[in-house]
């Protein structure tokens, strides 16, 4: 790769780290349980179902229209089999 090839995906990579740093805590924790949940090839609906909230509320959650209770998080954690503390780890949606 070329230096300027390099520089280009440094500054591309900056941007999208930037972009992710602003946005609110509801859309990072949205965008986490997309990433999970496309990680684990569940659907929506299927994943829903396993963390007993409805299709509807988790269709909210991922569109980041609705901040959740401490009692969907507790069950989202569990139906992904992760901490809570694991379910807040923004690292890797950046």
């Amino acid at each position: 790769m070329t230096t300027c090839n390099i520089i280009n995906v440094e500054n591309f990579l900056s941007r999208q780290e930037n972009e992710i740093m602003e946005l609110s805590l509801t859309e990072k924790f949205a965008k986490k349980i997309k990433l999970l949940r496309f990680k684990r090839g569940i659907s929506q609906e299927a994943f829903a179902e396993i963390a007993g909230i409805s299709r509807g509320v988790m269709g909210q959650i991922e569109r980041a229209e609705i901040s959740t209770t401490l009692i969907s998080v507790e069950k989202i954690a569990k139906a992904f089999n992760i901490s809570i503390l694991e379910l807040f780890d923004f690292s890797d949606i950046y």
